[in-house]
């Protein structure tokens, strides 16, 4: 093993610092689904990643057989860009799936505590998230930037789902690290303390009137069973979370009582009685079935879009089937499905405490919605896995036939930020509605040719 080059003081975690500032903006910037977004952040992963070699002298690894799902993933995509539907939307597939494995190269250059650090950010985001938009929505002009067409609080991520289950991570990791026992001191102390103790459930408050806002019925239905657990786990929030939950239902009834809309807050009532978006999802899921037969080797990414006006068998615009489990099939292949769904049985095996909760509630939810799209989830992922819990092994430069891959790495890499910018920036033009410009740029995307 080589020495690790001595870093000055000050230096060390400037790249943690681009960690959590990018968990910090990335939920603000439509939770990193649009395509320029994810691009141009990449940029700024592979010049952390460059720093972190140069000062380090060395990369560290852990988790070979789910880095290796990855690449293997990465070739599955690169195939869908020759049989896919189009070979350009194809493309974007394989830069989004660089930009994931590259972001869990980055994470991995940290330990669990840097690790966690960003992690426990997620309450304050959502609760920041939350109060921005409420202020927001105020504003009739600008209501529709953090809302639907029927009032559900969609945040910044602009899906009402993604956002009340962005809002239930926030609420289990905040509840189960600054609520439970390992911060008892601060929050569930004696007397002396019993207004800061009260004053701790601001975020649950604020964080389930997101969830209620959104009126997404699957994230309720999760936050019910996660505050069950919670409370069976810890005793000393039974009390104010059932008192909360109570007053968040009571208020939705009255809500609906007097305005007989059920559309936003009310929405949680018509579970049982409203089954069309359910109906939907199963026609999205069997569509997707018989296409992903006719085509095992995947469509492509967008290929389910792009393909859906030709073989759908009822009337429906989607982007996304609403299942990740068939999404990554359909987009990639049935064997990066397989890929897939290891990586998730990994992310879940190697975590423990708050982080498996948290994997397990993102694992449920992908069975009704696309929320990996929103590459911030995938982030969350990451955050998830303990390095403790697999091997880990070190790649230093001067171990690689004697010779240092520094210079070659620089290269390879200056290579792939100029693609990344290259596409990044023609999918900005196309956020903004340059689409003659964007295609100028990019003239493989069919969506861009055709808009």
């Amino acid at each position: 093993m080589g020495k690790q080059r001595k870093v000055r003081p000050g230096k060390k975690n400037d790249v943690a610092n681009l960690l959590t500032w990018m968990m910090i903006l990335g939920p603000f910037l439509g939770g990193m689904e649009g395509n320029a977004w994810v691009f141009l952040s990449t940029v700024l992963l592979l010049l952390a990643l460059g720093m972190k070699l140069y000062r380090n002298r060395n990369l560290k690894f852990f988790g070979g057989k789910v880095l290796l799902l990855g690449v293997m993933m990465l070739f599955c995509g690169i195939g869908t860009c020759f049989w896919g539907i189009s070979g350009g939307e194809a493309f974007f597939g394989v830069l989004r799936i660089g930009a994931v494995l590259l972001y869990g190269i980055l994470l991995m250059q940290y330990d669990r505590k840097d690790r966690r650090k960003i992690f426990l950010l997620i309450p304050d985001v959502g609760v920041l998230m939350l109060l921005i938009s409420a202020l927001i929505y105020t504003i009739p002009d600008f209501r529709s930037y953090v809302s639907n067409g029927y009032g559900r609080m969609c945040g910044f991520f602009r899906y009402a789902n993604a956002f009340a289950l962005f809002m239930l991570l926030g609420l289990v990791i905040f509840t189960r690290e600054r609520l439970t026992d390992s911060s008892r001191k601060s929050l569930n102390s004696p007397s002396k303390h019993k207004w800061l103790r009260w004053y701790g459930y601001f975020y649950p408050v604020i964080l389930l009137a997101g969830i209620f806002w959104s009126g997404s019925r699957i994230v309720f239905v999760l936050t019910v069973l996660s505050i069950s657990v919670m409370i069976m786990q810890n005793k000393r929030i039974r009390l104010p979370f059932l008192g909360i939950l109570a007053a968040g239902l009571l208020a939705s009834a009255g809500f609906v009582f007097f305005t007989g809309n059920t559309d936003t807050v009310g929405r949680i009532f018509t579970i049982f009685a409203n089954s069309s978006t359910f109906a939907g999802r199963l026609l999205y899921l069997s569509d997707g079935a018989k296409l992903l037969i006719k085509h095992p080797l995947g469509l492509g990414y967008c290929g389910f879009f792009l393909i859906q006006p030709y073989e759908q068998t009822g009337y429906y615009v989607v982007k996304y089937v609403h299942n990740e489990w068939m999404q990554m099939a359909l987009d990639y292949g049935i064997i990066a499905g397989i890929c897939f769904i290891l990586f998730m049985i990994f992310c879940i095996k190697n975590s423990r405490g708050t982080e498996r909760f948290v994997a397990v509630l993102i694992t449920a939810h992908i069975f009704f919605d696309f929320d990996l799209q929103f590459l911030v989830f995938v982030w969350i992922l990451f955050l998830c896995v303990d390095p403790k819990q697999s091997k880990t092994f070190i790649l230093d430069q001067k171990e690689i036939s004697g010779k240092s891959i520094f210079p070659w790495f620089c290269v390879s890499f200056s290579v792939i930020i100029v693609v990344y910018l290259w596409v990044g920036i023609s999918e900005l033009l196309t956020s903004r509605g340059a689409f003659a410009s964007a295609h100028r740029m990019f003239p493989w995307s069919v969506i861009t040719e055709e808009l």
